[in-house]
C-alpha cells in the first residue's frame, strides 16, 4: 500500500475511523442487539445470527465483511481498502469488546416497552454519529456499504438507494426472525 502516507490528514482520518467504530459498536452492544433490533448492515445480520445461533455479533461482522472488503479493495483501490479494512476490524473488535464488558443483555430492562424505544433513539444517535465520523474520513465500516457502492458503480442506482435496498432486505428478514414490530423499530433506528 505505497500510496498510504502518514500525514496530518491521514492520522485524523484514522482517528475518525477508530472513534466512529467505537461509538457504532457501543450502539450495537448497548442498544440494538439487546433489544433485538436489526437495523440493516452486516451488524444487523450479526444481530439476527446472535439471537438465532448465539454467534458473537462482532465475529459475524468480521467474517461477513472480509469477502466484501476484498472485492471493494479490488474495485476501489488500496487506499480506500486500507481505510475500510481498519473500519471493519475496529467495528468488529469494539462490538465484541463492548458486548463482553457490558454483557449481551445491554443496560436496559426490555420487559418495559419504553426501553425498546429508548434503544431506537440512543442506538440510532450513537450509530449515526459513529458512522458519520467514519464517513468523514472518506471510508466506511465495510459490509453493506461496499455492496451498495458496487451496485451503484455497475447500475444507474445511486449509492444511497442501493444501501436502502440492501438494508431493507435485512430489516425485512428481521420481521420474520423477530417480529414485525422489531422491523419497524429497525426502520426508526
Amino acid at each position: 500500500i505505497k500510496n498510504l502516507k502518514l500525514n496530518g490528514r491521514t492520522l485524523l482520518d484514522f482517528i475518525y475511523i477508530i472513534a466512529g467504530s467505537a461509538l457504532t459498536g457501543l450502539s450495537i452492544a448497548l442498544f440494538t442487539n439487546p433489544a433485538r433490533i436489526a437495523p440493516g448492515g452486516v451488524s444487523g445480520l450479526g444481530t439476527l445470527l446472535y439471537h438465532t445461533l448465539g454467534i458473537d455479533v462482532g465475529v459475524t461482522i468480521l467474517v461477513l465483511s472480509i469477502p466484501i472488503f476484498l472485492l471493494g479493495m479490488k474495485l476501489f483501490g488500496s487506499y480506500y481498502g486500507a481505510k475500510s479494512l481498519l473500519g471493519t476490524l475496529a467495528l468488529s473488535l469494539f462490538t465484541s469488546l463492548w458486548c463482553r464488558i457490558f454483557g449481551y443483555e445491554g443496560i436496559l430492562d426490555y420487559s418495559k416497552d419504553m426501553n425498546v424505544w429508548l434503544s431506537c433513539l440512543y442506538g440510532g444517535v450513537l450509530a449515526g454519529t459513529g458512522i458519520g465520523l467514519v464517513m468523514k474520513s472518506g471510508s466506511n465500516t465495510g459490509g453493506t456499504d461496499i455492496i451498495a457502492l458496487i451496485i451503484s458503480r455497475y447500475t444507474h442506482i445511486p449509492a444511497g438507494t442501493s444501501l436502502l435496498i440492501v438494508d431493507g432486505i435485512i430489516i425485512a428478514a428481521s420481521a420474520f426472525v423477530f417480529s414485525v414490530e422489531s422491523a419497524l423499530y429497525a426502520i426508526v433506528v
